[in-house]
């Protein structure tokens, strides 16, 4: 809440589940954040099959985020790069790296045309974290349930190649005990950067 106050947002919609009021207690109004904050309940249909069941509400563009994610992207960033491009879907993509155990055999058919001993593979991975635009969840009302990934088939197959926004900063997915571990680990090392304007105490107790 305090990264997308930061960089310049205002109104704040929060998707609620499973013990959604301990969230809505801590986060109130969103006044403490200097923003507005909605609650909407958790529905059967997506995170974007949502949208479009509440399209009327929606701002011509939306970001959505996953509300398990450390990281240190710039959101306003990300939005100025989906408007500037025109974009109807825009992707945040983090940069990975991955060391091969083994060595990697280029072959066409039984011939062998290059040995790499061990290589780093790079590789770009979805974030969860997006731009849309209200006319692309415009044309998706007759559709039913849809999560963000059906959405980017949607556009492929549709021939609207969505944006991708490459970042190379700290990022972290939180699904169980140890990548919740190492994300407690990582934001005390990364917090100043993570949340530069928030005052030292705020922090500690984040």
């Amino acid at each position: 809440m305090r990264q997308l106050s930061r960089d310049g947002f205002k109104r704040v919609t929060l998707v609620l589940g499973h013990l959604g009021h301990l969230v809505r207690s801590l986060v109130g109004d969103g006044s403490r954040f200097d923003l507005q904050v909605s609650y909407w309940q958790e529905s059967r249909s997506g995170s974007v099959g949502l949208l479009i069941e509440r399209l009327d509400e929606l701002p011509e563009h939306v970001l959505i985020l996953n509300g398990d994610l450390l990281c240190s992207l710039d959101f306003r960033a990300l939005m100025e790069f989906h408007l500037a491009r025109r974009s109807e879907l825009t992707l945040a993509a983090s940069t990975r790296k991955m060391s091969m155990d083994f060595g990697i055999l280029d072959l066409d058919g039984d011939d062998l045309h290059a040995f790499r001993e061990r290589p780093e593979l790079e590789y770009q991975t979805d974030m969860g974290v997006y731009a849309i635009a209200r006319i692309a969840l415009e044309r998706l009302r007759s559709v039913g349930p849809l999560t963000p990934a059906q959405l980017v088939d949607v556009q492929l197959a549709n021939g609207r190649s969505p944006k991708v926004f490459r970042f190379d900063g700290c990022w972290l997915d939180v699904r169980g005990p140890e990548s919740y571990e190492r994300a407690s680990v990582e934001f005390r090392r990364l917090r100043t950067s993570l949340l530069p304007d928030a005052r030292p105490d705020a922090l500690a107790s984040a």
